[in-house]
């Protein structure tokens, strides 16, 4: 980014951006970083219809133990910031809401 980057860089046209790819990875501080340089919270891809928050959501659903990291600290930042939760579909939805019954701060960002 401090090269120039351009944060609103979607690949192919599919609508999924460097926030997507790094809310599904659980790279926080690359999110927190994405989301201060002014990148859209809640795009929505082409290919699965899902923002940034589905797809760490997405993430943490999958049997990818190689790829789990910090996505619930993604989706917390998310949250934080204005991502709603109203745009996912009802399995990640529920997923959420299954996160966030043992952690108070989820629970507290969700209301």
């Amino acid at each position: 980014m401090e090269r120039g980057a351009d944060i609103h860089y979607t690949y192919q046209n599919n609508g999924e951006t460097a926030l997507h790819w790094a809310a599904f990875c659980g790279r926080d501080k690359l999110v927190d970083r994405l989301i201060r340089s002014g990148t859209k919270i809640d795009g929505q891809d082409k290919t699965y219809n899902s923002t940034p928050l589905g797809w760490a959501i997405h993430s943490l659903q999958s049997n990818d133990t190689v790829n789990k990291f910090h996505q619930v600290d993604c989706i917390k930042l998310l949250l934080q910031h204005g991502a709603e939760a109203k745009k996912l579909d009802k399995g990640k939805n529920d997923y959420l809401q299954l996160l966030a019954k043992n952690d108070l701060e989820l629970q507290t960002l969700m209301n």
